[in-house]
């Protein structure tokens, strides 16, 4: 199953190492030879300015491929034949049956002859013969006993003609037969040359139908778009109105003969839309060609006036429409190739194509709904290229080396697809007014001099173009009103911390290979970023000017061309490589991974959003489908306990990627909890209410940025995250707020700047306490611990609640109270036993505790920190169930008197203070009060606990096992008053 992605959407790519946008990845897979298209606009989400519709998103599934008649060479005697099928033409019958009509032989050969072909089972199977077709251009079909119509009409006149006749079919078995009589057709004051009915369906609006023709006005060259409308079910026709007439407007102007070959449809909401080719040269190569454009208009008074004629940005020829049963509307259209597009029932907002056939043909496409429920599309692979009698049409439309022609029957599914918009947009414009216009904060228009402003269309949606007619002076741009100001929506985002997304569609239309054609802006006068798109290449420009520049074209990518229409994402958001300073990358057409272009900003004082045409350095034109910014951010919105992966929570897609930030912000009304019953990934989370949030359940937190360090920020309030957490880049907790964790698994450094409670932490790297940093632990057990802070091991004396460090380093002013529990330190090199002795020294404070240094926060029963080297004791090659040696130090809460730190005081303790009394020692020596010497107030704690011992396993203030922690951390840290643990009182007191 293969999958092509067309529209805004995001196929995966490789890691970006700057900043990565949230993405919905896409699975794709190959099985069974089916195809899938995933064909896909932008959705409005939960804009907070009112937008119009997006595009829909559409999961188009081929299932099947059939080959309804293949001819070549041999199939006809006659001179001249060539192997074609010429424009295949799809009826549905009311039985469910599919008749296919067409002709074999190039178009203006006399040795072509007409096939039907039939399928019963949904054009799985069809069945072919070459009875000359009798069937309507177009019709309406009823159920058998009911009246089927339909009407074919030619006409031309050198003097002109405004009335006629031509047939009317009429059938009474769901359009199986036809019968036919005369039908008159009425132009009223407008004569025309020639006039022609367009394949498709007659459209019923009451008692109304409606039908197309195409023609040239009477002493007019160009070609116009008609529609007719009749009341008495086909007799009599009348022209109703000019559906579209040839223009000609700057950068999107029709092809050489004007509107003909129109496809019209009745929209859900009751009006008329009308899809029309534009004319000639056509692409002979190009699948993705934009010109000449197919246009549309709509009707909302009975197809009496239309609206101004609107470019879809593709190029094409025979357009059908089919109104689906959810509303949306299929158009399809070929040449070069055979594609399909879909409209959202409004008919205004398109999916960019998707492509079925990529090779030559007649270019008319057929799509009708099956009665297994799925759609049959029909198309031909031929060689054509009018004139059709030319003997060497151009080699890109040369099927098979013409020795072979097919007409192709593809089974395909539709259905809607997941909505895939990324943000929840602050300001947008989609093109349908003049952007100042705008309800709300519009655009403020900057006007300099006399450009020329153009509003016209693309993709089903209006564009600015902002010409400066070659001159420095005159340039026209749009920027977010009020720039700069409290007010503004762009001004309300935080670079530095939740980053920035614009999106924009565009190409430029005409100027120069020079950069400054056409500009998209981001901050003051200057410009504190730019993307330029000029006639050759792409430019991002950071603060700084030229130095900062880089360019992306068609060298680094074949086939690349600004004047192509390209989505273009700017994302400005924190640099992970850099604290404080913020960098700008650009990704192409939904490739959310891999930047075509970055670049670092020093300064993150963005407060504006212009496009258009601002630059003195060069004449452009920029056609604009869509400009659209977000913050990069995303934020929690639910005011309720939910799920982390559920996108309906989030204000973007749910952060879940390297790269992605997520923000808990806002007002709700009780304390939240959010589960992650599966894995999280994020780069940045942001606590920034007082509102406690809870994160819990069984998925892993992890914290990873692709280069750099994450980040963890409590800004305000008390919350937990109780899932398990796993460090694996280097990661900063800071903020003025307080946090609980769960387990925390560390394989990469972890800095804390905040004050935070956790369980379990382990890993085999770095634990760093700042010196605005209070961290509370149940064990730690990582490689090196640095403090400048303050940190603590919760009491409640366990051997699971031995900790284990290879080194450890502790600032003048730091403090690390173990509680009632045991510390080792598994040394490499020189011992710091000495420098140990030292810190439990300041710590004491002569019997306070108060001191800097390795404390205990209880000293009752006097019970002290006893330190030693483990090759001076005999305690084994373990020791709480952790792996000891020779180059360990044991730190370990004892009685005093108890020399050999084996847990009581005895005779060998005696022995040893005996040995030492009077001497210059250290705890193994007998020195209980830390003054260095061993003498009559050392023996006298001895004495005082001869013969006791600790109280071992059995904890003194108890404190839970992990699961029972993480409620603890819930109550500590819920809120309510919210009080440090106990043991952190005197930090607090302090002042700390």
């Amino acid at each position: 199953m293969t999958l092509f992605a067309a529209g805004g959407a995001s196929p995966a790519h490789p890691r970006n190492s700057v900043v990565n946008p949230m993405i919905h990845r896409k699975k794709t897979s190959s099985r069974n030879g089916l195809t899938l298209f995933a064909i896909q606009g932008f959705v409005v989400g939960r804009s907070l300015l009112a937008a119009a519709a997006e595009a829909p998103n559409v999961i188009v599934t081929q299932t099947d491929l059939r080959t309804i008649y293949t001819a070549t060479p041999a199939t006809s005697a006659l001179p001249g034949f060539k192997p074609h099928i010429n424009f295949p033409y799809m009826k549905a019958r009311a039985d469910g049956t599919l008749e296919v009509d067409a002709t074999v032989g190039q178009t203006q050969s006399s040795a072509r002859f007409g096939i039907r072909a039939t399928s019963i089972d949904g054009g799985r199977t069809w069945t072919s013969s070459t009875a000359a077709p009798s069937a309507p251009n177009s019709s309406i079909i009823r159920p058998a006993g009911q009246f089927s119509y339909g009407v074919s009409f030619a006409v031309s006149s050198a003097s002109g003609t405004s009335s006629w006749g031509n047939t009317r079919y009429i059938s009474t078995n769901g359009g199986a037969n036809w019968s036919f009589e005369n039908a008159s057709f009425n132009t009223g004051s407008v004569l025309y040359s020639s006039i022609y009915n367009n394949l498709g369906d007659i459209v019923q609006d009451g008692a109304n139908f409606y039908a197309t023709g195409y023609g040239p006005r009477q002493g007019d060259s160009k070609i116009e778009s008609v529609l007719f409308a009749s009341n008495n079910n086909g007799i009599s026709w009348t022209r109703r109105s000019t559906i579209a007439a040839y223009t000609n407007a700057f950068g999107v102007g029709m092809g050489s003969e004007g509107p003909s070959e129109t496809a019209l449809t009745k929209l859900t909401n009751g009006n008329l839309l009308a899809v029309y080719r534009t004319g000639q040269p056509f692409p002979n190569s190009d699948v993705n060609a934009s010109a000449p454009p197919l246009m549309w208009s709509i009707s909302g008074d009975q197809g009496f006036t239309w609206t101004t004629p609107k470019t879809l940005g593709v190029a094409g020829v025979f357009p059908t429409l089919r109104t689906l049963d959810n509303g949306m509307v299929a158009l399809s259209y070929g040449r070069y190739g055979a594609k399909l597009m879909f409209a959202d029932e409004t008919g205004r907002r398109w999916t960019t194509p998707t492509t079925v056939y990529a090779g030559p043909g007649s270019g008319h496409t057929e799509l009708r709904k099956t009665a297994l429920g799925d759609y049959a599309f029909v198309y031909d692979q031929s060689s054509f290229y009018p004139p059709s009698y030319n003997a060497a049409p151009p080699g890109a439309y040369v099927y098979d080396g013409g020795e072979s022609a097919n007409l192709k029957s593809a089974i395909l599914t539709i259905n809607p697809g997941p909505a895939t918009d990324d943000f929840q947009w602050l300001h947008e414009y989609h093109g349908d007014v003049s952007p100042e216009t705008l309800p709300g904060a519009g655009w403020a228009r900057t006007l300099v001099g006399t450009p020329l402003q153009i509003l016209s269309a693309d993709l089903g949606q209006d564009f600015v173009e902002t010409i400066t007619n070659s001159a420095a002076t005159n340039r026209l741009s749009y920027a977010t009103t009020n720039a700069g100001a409290a007010t503004d929506a762009w001004h309300a985002i935080d670079l530095q911390t939740t980053g920035a997304v614009v999106d924009i569609r565009a190409r430029v239309v005409g100027g120069t290979s020079g950069e400054g054609a056409a500009d998209l802006f981001l901050g003051d006068a200057t410009g504190a970023v730019s993307l330029q798109i000029s006639g050759s290449a792409v430019f991002l420009e950071g603060a700084g000017g030229n130095a900062g520049q880089g360019s992306f074209s068609s060298q680094q990518s074949p086939g690349f061309s600004t004047t192509h229409w390209h989505s273009y994402r700017v994302v400005i958001g924190p640099d992970f490589t850099q604290a404080g300073t913020v960098t700008a990358s650009v990704f192409l057409d939904g490739n959310f991974n891999t930047p075509i272009l970055s670049r670092a900003l020093g300064a993150a004082s963005i407060d504006a959003l212009e496009f258009g045409d601002r630059s003195p350095t060069a004449g452009g034109a920029m056609d604009v489908d869509f400009v659209r910014f977000s913050p990069f951010a995303s934020q929690w919105i639910t005011d309720g306990d939910s799920n982390w992966n559920n996108p309906a929570n989030w204000t973007a897609q749910v952060p879940n990627s390297v790269g992605a930030i997520a923000r808990l912000a806002g007002s709700f009304s009780a304390p939240r909890t959010i589960s992650l019953n599966e894995p999280v990934t994020v780069s940045a989370l942001r606590f920034e209410t007082a509102t406690a949030f809870t994160l819990n359940g069984a998925g892993t937190l992890t914290l990873s940025v692709a280069a750099g360090t994450a980040q963890i920020v409590a800004l305000a309030g008390s919350h937990s995250i109780l899932t398990p957490l796993e460090i694996v880049s280097p990661t900063t907790v800071s903020g003025g707020g307080r946090l609980a964790f769960g387990n925390v698994a560390l394989t990469a450094p972890l800095a804390i700047a905040s004050d935070v409670l956790a369980a379990d932490v382990e890993g085999n790297s770095s634990l760093t306490i700042q010196s605005a940093g209070g961290f509370d632990a149940r064990r730690l057990r990582v490689a090196s611990l640095t403090i400048a802070g303050e940190a603590a091991i919760s009491p409640g004396r366990s051997a699971a609640k031995t900790s284990r460090v290879t080194s450890i380093a502790l600032g003048s002013a730091a403090r690390l109270a173990l509680g009632n529990n045991d510390l080792l330190i598994d040394y490499t090199g020189a011992s710091p036993l000495s420098q140990i002795r030292s810190w439990i020294t300041t710590a004491y404070d002569n019997g306070s505790w108060n001191g800097p240094g390795i404390a205990t926060s209880l000293s009752g029963d006097g019970a002290l920190l006893g330190y030693a080297e483990m090759n001076q004791l005999n305690l084994g090659t373990t020791y709480n169930g952790i792996d000891v040696d020779g180059t360990t130090i044991l730190i370990r809460y004892t009685l005093a008197g108890d020399a050999d730190l084996n847990g009581t005081v005895d005779i060998a303790d005696f022995s040893m203070v005996a040995a030492n009394f009077n001497q210059s020692t250290e705890w193994r020596g007998g020195d209980f009060n830390y003054d260095s010497v061993t003498n009559i107030a050392d023996f006298a704690q001895l004495a005082a606990h001869f013969n006791q011992s600790m109280p071992g396993e059995i904890p003194r203030n108890p404190i839970p096992e992990p699961a029972s922690m993480l409620a603890l951390a819930a109550i500590t840290l819920s809120g309510r008053g919210v009080a440090p643990p106990p043991w952190r009182q005197r930090r607090r007191a302090a002042g700390r």
